[in-house]
């Protein structure tokens, strides 16, 4: 609901703009929405914990399959992805390899199944927190959704046209040439001292003389 403007309204001042009147009223401001995301991963889950997030899974989505009506995975397939899961589960406690295995393979099946699903979920809901609560997948939030604008170009930076057809070289503004042509190199200077090979001769040649 529209607020009215008054004297003391809070964030006026005398030079707000032309369309701020004494006896108006202030425009109601737009709620930013929080993405809601369903989560399409579920390699991060301990085994044992696996199992129940999945049966929620399945359990909403049956009884909410009008509004998920295109579920990319059947619910009888999934319940029976789900009994396999919580036998091998069991059954790996054996610690034998043939147990670990089918256990490992069980399990890449159901999350297989679930990321999909998650997907799925995510294309119906389009951040709607009450949707994604729906599907009974676990969720997450987004604060702000991603910026796929490119970063600007460095505003010192210019490209100009290189020897080669088709060749570009970079070449940096006026400014920032002046900048780099303040800057004086000092020489280093070097001090040599005689090596031992110079003494010796040296001294060879006060010898011969001396004789």
């Amino acid at each position: 609901m529209p607020t009215p403007l008054t004297w003391g309204s809070p964030g006026l001042t005398w030079d707000s703009g032309s369309g701020v009147t004494w006896d108006g009223v202030a425009s109601p401001r737009s709620k930013s929405m929080n993405n809601i995301k369903a989560i399409v991963d579920f390699s991060g889950y301990p085994a044992a914990d696996l199992s129940p997030v999945a049966q929620m899974i399945h359990d909403k989505l049956v009884a909410n399959a009008a509004t998920f009506p295109t579920l990319p995975t059947s619910m009888p397939a999934l319940q029976t992805l789900i009994t396999t899961y919580d036998a091998k589960l069991v059954a790996r406690a054996s610690r034998a390899t043939a147990d670990v295995m089918a256990f490992n393979i069980a399990r890449d099946a159901l999350e297989a199944a679930l990321g999909p699903l998650g997907n799925y979920v995510n294309s119906v809901a389009k951040g709607a927190p009450m949707t994604v609560e729906l599907s009974g997948f676990p969720s997450y939030e987004t604060a702000r959704p991603a910026d796929p604008t490119p970063p600007a170009a460095p505003s010192d930076l210019r490209l100009r046209q290189g020897e080669v057809s088709g060749s570009l070289w970079p070449a940096t503004s006026p400014s920032a040439s002046r900048a780099r042509m303040k800057c004086r190199s000092i020489p280093a200077t070097r001090t040599s001292k005689p090596t031992g090979t110079r003494r010796a001769s040296s001294k060879a040649a006060a010898r011969i003389w001396m004789a």
